[in-house]
């Protein structure tokens, strides 16, 4: 077993961690204050042409952004901000932009920070803005937060969002997915063709009919069902990924932990090579094959087995972990 490759292989992948920390500091440093504006909350409206494939950016700090996609070369804006709030920017166009602009007051940065995480009453609110945004269908998609929420629905082109500590909701299948979040949890229900979803120490869920799709957390809990998988990556240093899908033929299926439990369920006919070991943890198969003990000195086990063809193939390591593999 080649355990120093778990090792390295989670190091060389952390380098969306460093970006979202980066992210994070210079959320941090670019709102260490807001100033309120007004004695209550604006209402907006703001709407204008754009392309069906162009390219919408959108920015928030605290509150809400709702993605809502629709059948028509358009953008519309309408929501509230609150008292925290300057302005609203907007520009329609093939490179249509939202920004949410606060104003500044002297406050201390752990007062600054207990309000954009939402005050203690719940993640994402505050005096912040929350806003519906209606765009084209097959546009491409950006969003940046620091603790407001985000829900996308429907949008079928290319999705990136970024976020701090808002948990972000993604509905429907798209042509590419990117996620990166810190402390929110990620809930994608469809998915892209190619999804990239990383968050630090949040829970991520993935349902799809059809994806490649590369994981990665550090102490959340990662879930997937996939009715067909061409590809999938999962990496975990502290937390537990539980799986569940059909390999495609042709399709790797990689999952490994440091600290953390694996689980995968296939079909009983799937049609695929296993190769399993852990350091320290057991394995449990429900095709029948038992594991080998690695060594006389040390807790972990290895299994190779070939289920139908062997088509796909299928690679689960542990280093500290148990690994079961069950029929769906």
């Amino acid at each position: 077993m080649e355990h120093n490759g778990t090792t390295g292989r989670t190091a060389r992948k952390a380098g969306w961690r460093s970006r979202l920390v980066a992210t994070t500091a210079a959320a941090f440093a670019a709102m260490l204050a807001v100033v309120p504006a007004l004695a209550g909350d604006r209402t907006v409206a703001e709407s204008g042409a754009m392309p069906a494939d162009g390219r919408v950016t959108i920015e928030n700090i605290v509150g809400s952004v709702k993605v809502v996609a629709w059948d028509r070369a358009e953008i519309s804006v309408t929501g509230t901000l609150g008292q925290d709030v300057e302005r609203l920017d907007f520009g329609a166009g093939a490179r249509a932009r939202v920004e949410v602009v606060y104003k500044e007051r002297q406050r201390s940065t752990g007062e600054m920070m207990r309000q954009m995480l939402g005050g203690g009453d719940r993640p994402g609110t505050g005096d912040g803005a929350d806003l519906t945004i209606q765009v084209p269908r097959g546009c491409q998609l950006e969003v940046e937060v620091v603790a407001a929420t985000v829900d996308v629905a429907g949008v079928s082109g290319e999705i990136a969002v970024t976020s701090v500590s808002g948990d972000v909701d993604v509905r429907g299948a798209c042509r590419r997915l990117v996620v990166e979040c810190v402390s929110g949890n990620v809930d994608i229900d469809g998915a892209g063709l190619a999804t990239e979803v990383g968050t630090v120490s949040g829970n991520l869920k993935v349902r799809c009919d059809d994806a490649e799709l590369e994981l990665e957390t550090v102490t959340g809990e990662a879930t997937v069902d996939c009715a067909r998988l061409r590809s999938l990556s999962a990496n975990t240093v502290n937390g537990t990924i539980v799986m569940s899908g059909r390999p495609a033929a042709g399709a790797t299926i990689e999952a490994e932990s440091v600290n953390g439990n694996l689980t995968l369920a296939v079909p009983g006919d799937v049609s695929a090579a296993f190769e399993v070991s852990t350091f320290n943890g057991g394995i449990e198969n429900a095709f029948g094959q038992k594991p080998e003990r690695t060594d006389r000195y040390v807790p972990g086990e290895e299994l190779r087995f070939t289920n139908g063809g062997g088509e796909a193939d299928v690679k689960l390591n542990t280093l500290n972990g148990r690994i079961r593999i069950l029929k769906k």
